[in-house]
């Protein structure tokens, strides 16, 4: 019925930049980072590990090695790209069309470079949110 087709010409990257904006307000605030010039603060690999592991990944550009146990490799902003004047109990900003001017990315800013192991990342991201995960330093066999 095609119900599920995709047609490759529409797939512009522009056309996805506001879902990638939208992400990354979901991290900063996800992550409490802190806003560009105020106090900077190093990322906390274990600290953060938890809440990464039940996050929604969609709209962030990720990396994936195609091997047995993936690893999925993505960035984070360092500082938050929310307005200063965001409140926690608000619902996110929906980027407009000026968030595609200049094809801005959590690239083109500074980020952190994340990893997660693919044995804890299986699961889709309602399911993890109610899991609970151990730290492992390698990855399962």
């Amino acid at each position: 019925m095609g119900l599920w087709g995709f047609d490759e010409s529409q797939a512009k990257f522009a056309l996805f930049l506001p879902l990638h904006h939208l992400w990354l307000g979901y991290m900063s605030e996800l992550l409490n980072l802190p806003q560009p010039g105020g106090a900077s603060r190093a990322l906390s690999s274990a600290a953060i590990h938890t809440k990464l592991l039940k996050a929604d990944f969609h709209g962030s550009i990720i990396m994936v090695p195609p091997k047995q146990n993936s690893i999925f490799t993505f960035a984070v902003p360092v500082h938050s790209t929310l307005p200063a004047t965001h409140d926690a109990n608000s619902s996110l900003p929906i980027p407009g069309p000026e968030a595609n001017e200049g094809l801005k990315t959590v690239l083109d800013a500074p980020h952190a470079l994340l990893q997660l192991h693919g044995n804890q990342f299986c699961f889709r991201a309602a399911d993890r949110a109610g899991r609970k995960f151990k730290a492992k330093e390698s990855i399962e066999s």
